[in-house]
Order: C-alpha cells, then structure tokens, then sequence
C-alpha cells in the first residue's frame, strides 16, 4: 500500500450573504426603492452532507438555530423522494 496524500477544501460563503438573505426573506427594502417589498420562502438545495448543509444555512441566515433541528426543515435527498 502505497500512501498518496490528504487535501482538504474550503469553500467559504460570501461575506455579504446574511444580509443578502435577510432582505429576500424579510422583503427589506430601502426608502428609495418603490412598490411593496415581496417576501421568499429561501431553500438551500446541495448535494453535500445534511450536517454541511445544516451549517451552511445557518451561517447565511436560511434558517435559525432554532428552526435547524425541526422536523422537515432540512432533510436528505432520500427523504425528500
């Protein structure tokens, strides 16, 4: 056996990405911008391991520490099948 190597990745999240995701959720809008601010339902789609996701999402604002844990909240390609 012959031993090759280890690398690790690290694809960190943009810097601006919670306030970018609050202001969708929460249809935040300046006082400049006209009409009625629209809300969305934001959903993290990935094929990464729900662990990754779950932290992935927490970091960016998509769901709470509170809401991480409930049930349906975030799931596995198998349960969503």
């Amino acid at each position: 056996m012959v031993y090759i190597g280890t690398f690790g990745l690290n694809d960190p999240i943009r810097d601006d990405i919670f306030e970018t995701v609050n202001k969708i959720k929460h249809g935040k809008r300046t006082p400049m911008e006209e009409g009625k601010a629209a809300q969305v339902n934001v959903k993290l789609v990935t094929g990464d391991h729900i662990e990754t996701a779950k932290y992935v999402a927490l970091l960016s604002g998509i769901v709470s520490d509170t809401e991480v844990n409930q049930p349906g909240v975030c799931m596995t390609g198998e349960e969503f099948q």
